[in-house]
């Protein structure tokens, strides 16, 4: 959906994957419903519906999560994240910045060279 911003937070993954800073980590999408733009490089989409005790531990490892949505619709994922101890990177938008953490990402909804310096620094 369009309002996930699929399309900056791929070109962000992008630009991080051809940079020095990638150290071989993937992006890894959870969830159902659709995403028109193709998978960047060294993604993969975990496809489908899950219950909490489903992903938590994957979610639990992850380096950062994205909620960087056009959107203010994800802040129970932001919230999730967080109480999992996982940095979260959000737009101006998507998440709640009044819960982001000092020094953690907020960016614009459409800055991907913002973003993708944000995933370099994780």
């Amino acid at each position: 959906r369009p309002y996930k911003n699929h399309e900056v937070v791929f070109a962000a993954w992008e630009a991080h994957t051809q940079g020095p800073a990638w150290r071989g980590d993937e992006l890894v999408l959870f969830g159902a419903g659709e995403i028109s733009t193709p998978l960047p490089p060294h993604a993969r989409w975990n496809e489908g519906s899950y219950q909490y005790r489903q992903a938590a531990a994957e979610l639990a490892s992850a380096k950062g999560a994205f909620i960087h949505s056009r959107s203010a619709s994800q802040s129970g994922v932001q919230l999730l994240s967080l109480s999992l101890g996982v940095p979260t990177l959000v737009s101006t938008a998507g998440g709640l910045p009044e819960y982001q953490p000092p020094g953690f990402s907020i960016t614009g909804i459409d800055d991907a060279k913002g973003l993708a310096r944000d995933l370099d620094a994780l």
